[in-house]
């Protein structure tokens, strides 16, 4: 399968917060999505990429935009960065590749 790097994608952008300290203490939230939450709440336009079932309550009771790694996978097919016509191909090929999407999964309520 061709996939894009995630760096030459156009409308993906790459940074880390300016404080951490603006994220809620929360033990069990890990690292990379208290960073993610901070950038959220640092730029309101951005839409978050997160996982994990408490990161996406906090991020939505914050007001924040998200998605999961399926939404970046359909947002890439919708405008033709992937060369497939076959969505189901990419969702084994992310299983296979042990992307965690069962959160996303248990996230759909």
């Amino acid at each position: 399968m061709n996939l894009p790097e995630v760096r030459d994608l156009p409308w993906v952008e790459i940074g880390a917060p300016d404080d951490l300290n603006r994220v809620p203490a929360i033990s069990s939230l890990h690292a990379g999505e208290r960073e993610v939450i901070a950038l959220g709440m640092q730029i309101p336009t951005a839409v978050v990429i997160i996982e994990e079932r408490l990161g996406r309550t906090l991020a939505a009771a914050l007001n924040l935009t998200f998605t999961g790694t399926l939404g970046i996978l359909l947002r890439a097919k919708t405008e033709g960065w992937l060369r497939t016509s076959n969505p189901t191909s990419i969702v084994l090929t992310s299983l296979a590749s042990a992307c965690q999407l069962e959160p996303v999964w248990r996230c759909s309520d």
